[in-house]
């Protein structure tokens, strides 16, 4: 019968090697020089393959300094052709997210039609705008709250058996949603641009989706950050309670904007749907637009910097607006990371 040799090596953080060999039904413990060998227990040819053997584990080991059996990129990929499969199989799912946003977005222009353009509608222009920037916030909110604790539980026994890492899992969820999510908010945004009368301009009508689809992606960090944490049950009773300070700071102060307390300002700058707020209105009637059509006598808000002016957003930018709502969304989602990080350490 052939002889066996298993070797286990065990190395602590001090660079010290603990050696336990087995042959010929012979077990020998050895410390700490792996390269001594006991020629009484284990031939020399033997020695040679466990040393090889060893050797090759070590390499291995420090190529892999992640602990897992793939690097991060690796991890990455397949996760996230896993992720697009998944989305992309559940037909069922994509169809109720499509009819849904095309049915938003007809309803949304029927109820404000044409009145981009009508400089007697000015409480409507701004009813339109926050009503946009509502949809954006509370599709893509409670979504996350009602799936997402689901999958949490599935995705912290994957980590638990040391499947992938949770960076790699994060980068992945965070990019595989967004061919779906942008593709069905620029169905949106064009079906409401062209139904309330704004005039076409490339460089409008492209801030007009940006500004769309980044207040759904902040909307979905802060609803991926409830559902990390929270189970189905609570998560449906924080979330609206959470977004409804956001909402009650968007719509304060548009009828005296200019006695707005500096305070109140600088915490009106933390509600995402505010920000959204202000650059919308500032794309629809920013971009150097022409005065609107008035059928009355006179119509104060004809011109559109008026409007701005009478709102104390005529300073403004839109891009800062963006990059405010680009930084809430990094806390956001941070905040989910975190919050994954817990539930799997627990």
């Amino acid at each position: 019968m052939n002889s066996m040799a298993l070797k286990i090596c065990y190395q602590n953080e001090e660079n010290n090697e603990t050696e336990i060999m087995l042959s010929n039904e012979k077990c020998v413990y050895k410390v700490p020089q792996y390269n001594e060998t006991d020629s009484s227990s284990i031939s020399s040819q033997e020695s040679q393959t466990i040393n090889s053997s060893l050797a090759w584990m070590k390499v291995q080991k420090s190529q892999n300094s992640c602990g897992y059996p793939t690097t991060y990129c690796e991890q990455f990929r397949i996760l996230l052709c896993r992720m697009l499969k998944q989305i992309f199989r559940n037909r069922q799912g994509l169809w109720i997210q499509t009819i849904h946003h095309i049915m938003c977005g007809v309803l949304i222009g029927i109820c404000f039609f044409n009145m981009a353009n009508d400089g007697t509608q000015m409480f409507n222009h701004l009813k339109m705008c926050v009503g946009l920037v509502i949809f954006f916030a509370y599709t893509q909110i409670m979504v996350p709250v009602l799936v997402y604790p689901q999958e949490v539980k599935l995705v912290k026994k994957e980590h638990f058996n040391r499947w992938y890492s949770l960076t790699p899992y994060y980068a992945a969820l965070t990019v595989s949603k967004l061919p779906v999510q942008v593709a069905l908010n620029i169905i949106f945004c064009t079906i409401v641009y062209f139904m309330v009368g704004v005039p076409f301009q490339v460089a409008r009508f492209t801030a007009f989706c940006l500004i769309g689809n980044i207040v759904s992606l902040v909307s979905e960090g802060f609803g991926l950050a409830i559902g990390s944490v929270f189970s189905v049950r609570n998560g449906c009773a924080i979330g609206p309670a959470a977004i409804a300070p956001f909402l009650g700071l968007a719509i304060y102060g548009f009828d005296f904007a200019h006695r707005i307390p500096l305070m109140m300002n600088i915490l009106m700058k933390t509600s995402f749907i505010r920000c959204g707020v202000v650059a919308m209105v500032l794309t629809i009637f920013g971009f150097g637009r022409m005065p609107l059509e008035c059928k009355d006598v006179y119509c104060h808000f004809a011109k559109p910097d008026v409007l701005l002016k009478y709102l104390d957003i005529e300073k403004s930018s839109v891009w800062l607006e963006i990059i405010t709502m680009l930084g809430i969304m990094f806390v956001f989602r941070s905040l989910c990371y975190i919050g994954l990080r817990w539930r799997f350490a627990t």
